[in-house]
């Protein structure tokens, strides 16, 4: 099932978020098992507003800032895996 850029699939939810997606001030966190996160959003920003098993990082945006937001994630330990421009990740239900 989608509404917007929030998917539903075997009881688990993954949205697909952006910087034009922020939220300002939300009344609580929107909890989801799968966060696809391209780099133009901070992480700071997706922390304050999400929760999430596993932030997936989308690396279709230049180098460097794909580079960047990784270092950051891996220095606050995140839970994450990029997503390269040419590769595909599968997501699997236990």
């Amino acid at each position: 099932v989608k509404k917007q850029n929030l998917i539903s699939f075997d009881h688990k939810t993954l949205l697909l978020y952006n910087k034009s997606q922020q939220i300002v001030n939300p009344a609580t966190k929107l909890t989801v098992d799968y966060l696809v996160a391209d780099t133009t959003a901070t992480l700071p920003g997706i922390k304050k507003n999400f929760g999430y098993g596993l932030l997936i990082i989308d690396g279709s945006h230049n180098d460097t800032t794909t580079s960047q937001f990784q270092l950051e994630a891996k220095a606050q330990h995140e839970n994450f895996v990029f997503w390269g421009s040419n590769k595909s990740i599968k997501l699997k239900s236990n």
